[in-house]
């Protein structure tokens, strides 16, 4: 580590904070936004957003009016922006491109000015699918008891029907990545 970036440890350590805690969730595959705020009179010395999981790497750094990619965890690497490439009146967003499902946690996000003072945002970050619950049109009668009411066994007639409940249409399906959105199931 170098003494700039130790120095600035050592500082973040030692300043006061001003905390604020955001909820954000997301589903794999989007980009999320970070937003947090300071005054908008002050100096920006440095943002710094990190996570345990990372050690001393960051998920962004932000020093000299430019982002770095020096103290970046890899698997950041050309995911994370400023929003707008700058900070406006003590607003800042941060940008995080296809998050992933590994990525659920707890990120601080810090703002540090010339004056000593930091400015400190938690997101808890949820990345997950949202499940979909279809209703149950043959809840108590077994597939004897359809049968006789005159239900088809065709295993295509149900799969349309269960499409149709869920909003789900046969153009959907031949496209991978939505097909997948939709249903809430996909790889790791």
């Amino acid at each position: 580590m170098s003494v700039p970036a130790l120095f600035v440890g050592l500082v973040l350590r030692l300043l006061p904070a001003v905390s604020a805690e955001v909820n954000i969730t997301a589903e794999p595959g989007q980009n999320v936004t970070l937003p947090f705020h300071a005054p908008s009179n002050i100096d920006v010395l440095g943002v710094r957003c990190s996570n345990p999981d990372l050690g001393e790497e960051y998920m962004f750094y932000y020093q000299d009016k430019q982002s770095s990619t020096e103290y970046q965890h890899h698997t950041f690497w050309n995911r994370v922006t400023l929003e707008d490439n700058r900070i406006k009146g003590g607003h800042l967003s941060v940008i995080l491109e296809n998050v992933r499902l590994n990525e659920t946690g707890t990120y601080a996000c810090k703002i540090i000015d010339t004056q000593k003072k930091r400015w400190e945002t938690v997101f808890n970050l949820t990345v997950g699918y949202e499940f979909v619950t279809l209703p149950d049109h043959t809840a108590g009668n077994s597939a004897k008891e359809r049968n006789k009411a005159g239900e088809k066994k065709d295993g295509d007639r149900t799969i349309a029907d269960d499409m149709r409940l869920a909003g789900v249409r046969v153009e959907d399906a031949q496209d991978r990545v939505k097909w997948k959105r939709m249903i809430r199931c996909g790889d790791p």
